[in-house]
């Protein structure tokens, strides 16, 4: 599973366009949809509890540090 590169959040690399930043937005919201449904069906998953839910707040703080750099495109 691919994963967001916290690369995006250094301040040399902020030069995305407001409709990039959008769509990383949307990535990131897609990917905590796949890994909260892993979490209820924990069976089905190749990732422990822990690695789950340490990705989903990993992509969560991505999503906060996304809509920073949105906002001060707006």
């Amino acid at each position: 599973m691919e994963m967001i590169s916290p690369e995006i959040f250094k301040e040399n690399n902020t030069n995305k366009t407001y409709d990039e930043l959008l769509e990383i937005k949307e990535n990131i919201k897609n990917k905590i949809e796949i890994h909260e449904k892993l979490l209820n069906d924990i069976s089905s998953s190749i990732f422990s509890e822990e690695d789950l839910k340490l990705m989903i707040d990993m992509n969560k703080s991505y999503l906060i540090e996304i809509d920073k750099l949105i906002n001060s495109l707006k």
